[in-house]
């Protein structure tokens, strides 16, 4: 996963919050990048194929965050979750050899708890909650630094790096 953008996203919308008062190179698109692999891929082709998918979603992402309304974090926040459980379903398809299974597995588990969060973030700046923003960006936090060590473990240097 692009963590280090879950990070730098966090921290831009609650800039954005404190603001307003209240408490890559190539044209793709998540969704569309790699089809769910038939069978088990070599490490090779699971690292090559799991950084497309991360290198599209930050191309994304950064697209999305451009566009957004800065007025609107909630949205900006919900786009973002949207997008990067995307990559992740995509990301969850890919077999990977079974000597990484567990480590992918562990990964998009870590991802999981990530897009949540963006959810938790997303509602808590609609009702306007601070401290529930608070805990959902520190749970982000939280996630950031494992999340990279399993990408970077699994070869997804893409999805370690913003």
């Amino acid at each position: 996963m692009p963590f280090t953008r879950a990070l730098l996203l966090t921290a831009t919308c609650a800039a954005l919050l404190t603001a307003c008062g209240g408490d890559d190179d190539s044209d793709s698109s998540a969704g569309t990048t790699a089809a769910p692999a038939a069978s088990t891929l070599t490490a090779a082709e699971y690292a090559e194929q799991g950084n497309k998918l991360c290198a599209a979603y930050e191309v994304d992402a950064a697209a999305a965050q451009g566009q957004a309304d800065p007025e609107d974090p909630a949205a900006i926040l919900t786009e973002n979750a949207e997008l990067f459980s995307a990559m992740l379903d995509e990301l969850e398809a890919l077999q990977p050899p079974e000597d990484l299974a567990a480590q992918h597995d562990d990964l998009i588990q870590n991802g999981r708890g990530i897009a949540d969060s963006f959810g938790e973030m997303a509602a808590a700046t609609e009702a306007g909650d601070d401290a529930a923003f608070q805990e959902a960006s520190e749970k982000i936090e939280a996630a950031n630094e494992p999340g990279n060590e399993l990408a970077t473990e699994l070869g997804l240097t893409d999805c370690a790096s913003d």
